[in-house]
């Protein structure tokens, strides 16, 4: 089953490093001739990221996962493993989109920072913004978003896969929350159970075991030119995990509020939507059939992250999700998913 994030940073390769001998980043920059150009949130909870470069060029080229000394920095130990690791399975163009690990600094006086590279376009691109990652791909036409995310999953899966299938794991979080959250007769009242019957139909199903991000984005995800060309913060990543949370991740955060779009699939946007998940699930041999299900559940699990986080109300996320569930359960004369995830078409 899928190792929690953060698990694997308890297994270090030695004894944890001392701080006194790093490199102050006020040195660090100064040698590089470099500035902080913005402070982000990072993926895992209450952590940060420092976007470091030179203002004039209007992009960063390095970025700074900081954490507290001690205990809390297994997380920069967890996310340099994944780095390691992912890149010792890719091909050099894929080994081009993601970071390497450059050095550890101090921080701060109680805070250590890991510094990765920014991966950058090889052709020309336009300037950035000051926040490239969260206003750059929603420029781009949904299609050319979608395409290009979905061309970069399917390398990834295939060239990291390895190791026994696994069942799916979407949802599962999610729906363990909600269970503690709600008694039954309140998840009934507002339509729950169908979540929870879609997580259950989910998880039956196989799928191949490949590096995962944890948290892909259009935040994360830099596109140029139709590609991706960068995928940056790895702070949730897995070496081995269910390869549909990546998949649903990003469609329900591209997706954003026009979620009852995408579940419907009926306007341009919503097809563009249901078209890059039932192909990624074709990808990794589940039903494509099932596309709605997995929406639904990387819905639940992005409340439940935010639950947990602190940082967004989950209740709004999930009556997002509900709002549309009985107009697709009922479907006024368009497709509609059974309890058991299959299609059915009314006259």
């Amino acid at each position: 089953m899928t190792q929690p994030p953060g698990r694997a940073a308890a297994r270090s390769d030695g004894p944890a490093r001392p701080t006194h001998d790093l490199e102050p980043l006020p040195a660090f920059l100064a040698r590089r001739q470099l500035e902080v150009v913005d402070v982000v949130p990072a993926a895992v909870p209450a952590g940060r990221r420092l976007l470091v470069g030179r203002p004039e060029r209007q992009r960063h080229v390095l970025s700074i996962a900081v954490a507290d000394a001690g205990a809390a920095s297994v997380v920069l130990d967890h996310e340099e493993a994944v780095l390691g690791g992912l890149r010792s399975r890719l091909d050099a163009d894929m080994a081009r989109t993601v970071p390497h690990v450059v050095q550890r600094v101090q921080a701060s006086p109680t805070s250590i920072g890991l510094v990765v590279t920014a991966p950058q376009d090889k052709e020309p691109a336009v300037p950035e913004p000051r926040r490239p990652m969260r206003s750059r791909p929603r420029k781009e036409a949904p299609p050319v978003v979608l395409d290009a995310v979905g061309t970069w999953l399917d390398q990834l899966w295939q060239q990291t896969a390895e190791g026994e299938p696994v069942q799916a794991a979407v949802g599962a979080a999610g729906a363990r929350w909600l269970v503690d959250l709600y008694p039954p007769i309140s998840r009934t009242a507002v339509g729950l159970d169908d979540l929870l019957r879609a997580q259950r139909t989910m998880g039956s199903q196989v799928v191949p075991r490949t590096v995962v991000h944890g948290c892909l984005c259009p935040r994360h995800v830099r596109i140029s030119h139709g590609r991706v060309v960068a995928v940056e913060d790895w702070g949730l990543g897995s070496l081995g995990s269910d390869p549909l949370i990546d998949l649903g991740a990003f469609a329900v955060r591209y997706a954003g509020n026009r979620l009852g779009d995408a579940l419907a699939g009926r306007s341009a946007f919503g097809k563009a939507v249901r078209g890059f998940v039932s192909t990624g699930l074709d990808r990794v041999g589940v039903p494509p059939r099932m596309w709605r299900d997995l929406l639904m559940l990387a819905q639940l699990d992005r409340a439940y992250r935010a639950a947990t986080r602190g940082d967004a109300d989950p209740s709004l996320l999930i009556s997002m999700l509900v709002r549309v569930l009985p107009e697709q359960q009922h479907g006024h004369g368009h497709g509609h998913q059974t309890g058991h995830g299959e299609e059915t078409r009314t006259p």
